[in-house]
C-alpha cells in the first residue's frame, strides 16, 4: 500500500506548484498598455494607411472595372476582413502577448502561425524601409527651384533623354541691364542619330540612373558600387523608426497623433490642386467608370481579397501585437441593439477603404492631367507600384506651376504614410 501523504508533504507539493506558476509568469512578462484608447485606434489606422492605398488600390480599381471592382472589394471586407480583424485583435488582447506566444497558448502547433507572420512582417519591414528611403531621397532633391528630374542637362542623363515641359532660362542684355526670362517648351529633345525613336524621359532616367543606378551593374551577379546618398537615406529611415518605437507604446502612441492625421491634410491639399488641373475630370471618370463584365473574371475577386488582406495587415501578426497592448477589459466590440457591433474594427476597416478611394481621386486626377498634356489615353500613363510614385507622379508634378511645392508635399506625404505603417509593424 502507498504511504499516507503527510501535511508537510502536501505543503511542499503546493510550494512546488506555486513555484512553477511563478516561473511561468516570470517567463511571460506583462506588456505595456496604451495610455489612451485613442492611441490604439490611431495605431490601427496607421497600420492600414500604407503605400498600397496610394499606388496599388487605384490601379487595381481602374484595371478591374472601375466602380464595379468595389463590389468584390467590399464583399471581401465584410465576409473575410472584419471577422479576421476581430479574431486577431481579440486574440492579442485576451492573451496580452505577441503573435508567436499568443498562438502558442491556443495550441503548440499554432505557434508556427505566429512565426510565419513574424517572418513575413520582417521582410515587409525591410521592403518598406527601402521605399521610404527612396521617398526621402526624392524629398531632398525636391528642394530646388528646378526639379532635377524635369531636365536633361544633368550628369546622369544620356543623349537619348527628353524632358516634357522643361523650363529654360534665357538671358537678354540691353546696355547695363540684364534680364532673365523663363520659356516653357512642351518638349525638349536632346537626342542623337543613334537614339532613333528610342528616347527616355527625364523622370525615368532620374529613377533608373540616379536613384537605382542600374547602368552601373551588368546583371544580378554584379552588385555594382554603393549609392552612398541612398544608403544615408536608408540609415536616416531606420533612425526615424527607432525614435518612434524606442520606448514602445509610450512613444509610438504619441507619434501617431502627428503621423496619422497629417497625411490626410496633405492629400486634401493635393486633391484640391489636382482637380483644378486641366483634364482632371477625364482621369477621375476613367478611375470609377464601372465595367460590370469584369466581375466574371476570377482574377478580379482574387485581387480584391488580396488587397483587403494586405491593406488591413491581416495574417502578419501586427493586429495581434497591437491588441496585446490593450487593457484586458477593453471593449472593442459594442452591443448595438440585439447584435454585437465591432465598433473599433469596423471604423478601422472603413477608414482604410475610404483612404484608398480618396487616394484614387488624387492619383487619377493627376494622371488625367498628365495624359492630356502628352496627348495620350489615361490607360497609357496609368501604372502601379513604385512606377506610379517615383515616375508618373514626378513627371506630372514637373509640369505643374509651383512644381517644387507640390513635389515637397507629395514626397512628405509618402514619408509620413510609410512611417505610420512601419511604427505599427515594428512595434
Amino acid at each position: 500500500m502507498a504511504a499516507p501523504i503527510k501535511a508537510r508533504d502536501l505543503k511542499s507539493i503546493e510550494d512546488e506548484e506555486k513555484g512553477d506558476e511563478d516561473s511561468d509568469v516570470d517567463t511571460i512578462q506583462k506588456r505595456g498598455e496604451w495610455t489612451k484608447k485613442i492611441d490604439f485606434f490611431l495605431a490601427l489606422c496607421g497600420s492600414s494607411i500604407g503605400l498600397g492605398n496610394v499606388w496599388r488600390f487605384p490601379y487595381l480599381c481602374y484595371k478591374h472595372g472601375g466602380g464595379a471592382f468595389l463590389v468584390p472589394y467590399f464583399l471581401s471586407l465584410l465576409l473575410g476582413g472584419i471577422p479576421l480583424l476581430i479574431i486577431e485583435i481579440g486574440l492579442g488582447q485576451f492573451t496580452g502577448q505577441g503573435p508567436v506566444t499568443a498562438w502558442g497558448m491556443i495550441s503548440p502547433l499554432f505557434k508556427g502561425i505566429g512565426v510565419a507572420g513574424l517572418v513575413i512582417q520582417a521582410l515587409l519591414d525591410m521592403y518598406y524601409a527601402v521605399v521610404m528611403a527612396w521617398g526621402i531621397f526624392y524629398l531632398f532633391w525636391s528642394f530646388r527651384r528646378v526639379l532635377p528630374y524635369s531636365t536633361c542637362d544633368n550628369h546622369w542623363n544620356t543623349p537619348c533623354c527628353f524632358a516634357t515641359n522643361a523650363v529654360t532660362n534665357i538671358n537678354t542684355t540691353s546696355g547695363d541691364d540684364s534680364t532673365t526670362y523663363e520659356m516653357t517648351t512642351n518638349t525638349m529633345l536632346n537626342t542623337s542619330d543613334e537614339c532613333g525613336n528610342e528616347t527616355t524621359s527625364s523622370t525615368v532616367e532620374f529613377w533608373n540612373r540616379k536613384v537605382l543606378q542600374i547602368h552601373l551593374s551588368d546583371g544580378i551577379d554584379d552588385v555594382g558600387p554603393v549609392n552612398w546618398q541612398l544608403l544615408l537615406c536608408l540609415i536616416l529611415t531606420w533612425i526615424l523608426i527607432y525614435f518612434c518605437v524606442c520606448k514602445g507604446v509610450k512613444t509610438s502612441g504619441k507619434v501617431v497623433y502627428f503621423t496619422v492625421p497629417l497625411p490626410y491634410v496633405l492629400l486634401t491639399i493635393l486633391l484640391i490642386r489636382a482637380v483644378t488641373l486641366p483634364n482632371a475630370a477625364e482621369g477621375v471618370i476613367f478611375y470609377l467608370k464601372p465595367n460590370v463584365t469584369k466581375l466574371r473574371e476570377s482574377q478580379v475577386w482574387l485581387d480584391a481579397g488580396t488587397q483587403i488582406f494586405y491593406s488591413n495587415s491581416l495574417g502578419h501578426g501586427v493586429l495581434v501585437a497591437l491588441g496585446s497592448f490593450n487593457a484586458r477589459n477593453h471593449n472593442f466590440v459594442r452591443i448595438f441593439f440585439l447584435f454585437y457591433f465591432p465598433r473599433d474594427t469596423l471604423l478601422y476597416a472603413a477608414i482604410g477603404c475610404a483612404t484608398s478611394l480618396f487616394s484614387g481621386f488624387v492619383t487619377f486626377a493627376v494622371l488625367g492631367f498628365m495624359a492630356g498634356k502628352q496627348g495620350k489615353s489615361v490607360a497609357d500613363v496609368a501604372t502601379s507600384g513604385p512606377g506610379l510614385g517615383f515616375i508618373a507622379y514626378p513627371e506630372a508634378i514637373a509640369q505643374m506651376p509651383l512644381s517644387t511645392l507640390w513635389a515637397i508635399l507629395f514626397f512628405l506625404t509618402l514619408l509620413l504614410i510609410g512611417i505610420d505603417s512601419q511604427v505599427s509593424d515594428v512595434i
